[in-house]
This record gives C-alpha cells, sequence and structure tokens, in this order.
C-alpha cells in the first residue's frame, strides 16, 4: 500500500497486477492533494482470497496526500 503517484489504470498498474496476485481496489478514493482531493495515486492492493469494505480518505498529519483506510477480512483459515 502507499504512495504510488499512479493512477489505477496507467500500464505500469497494469503490469503489476498481471505479475503478481495484488488486485485492482473496487473502487478508488481521491487522495491528492490534501486540501481538495481530485486525484486517486494512492491505493492499498490487496492478494486474490482476501476482501476488503469501507474505504475511506482521512487526513494525515503534514501530507500533501490524504491517507486512506479500509476493512481488511481475513480468513479463519489464514489466521491459524
Amino acid at each position: 500500500m502507499g504512495d504510488f503517484n499512479c493512477a489505477i489504470d496507467r500500464p505500469e498498474m497494469q503490469s503489476l497486477f498481471n505479475r503478481t496476485r495484488l488486485q485492482p481496489p473496487s473502487h478508488v478514493v481521491p487522495t491528492f492533494p490534501s486540501w481538495r482531493p481530485q486525484r486517486a495515486i494512492d491505493h492499498i492492493l490487496i492478494g486474490d482470497g482476501l476482501r476488503c469494505s469501507e474505504m475511506k480518505a482521512m487526513p494525515a498529519a503534514l501530507s500533501d496526500h490524504l491517507a486512506l483506510s479500509l476493512q481488511l477480512d481475513v480468513p479463519d483459515a489464514a489466521l491459524q
């Protein structure tokens, strides 16, 4: 997860998805600039088999980006 500085539909991101088990987010949240977010260039990517919900942007101290937060649903089998 992090400050990719890249929209999710860019070729660089598509290459990442094609070469790994990471999945694109179900929806994107604008995070930049923090004072008037218009661009979704920060992402939390999850692997297949995991689900997430409640993705939202929130203030991050001293940053020009908003932080991303989500609820991650981890299967019971992964916790053993």
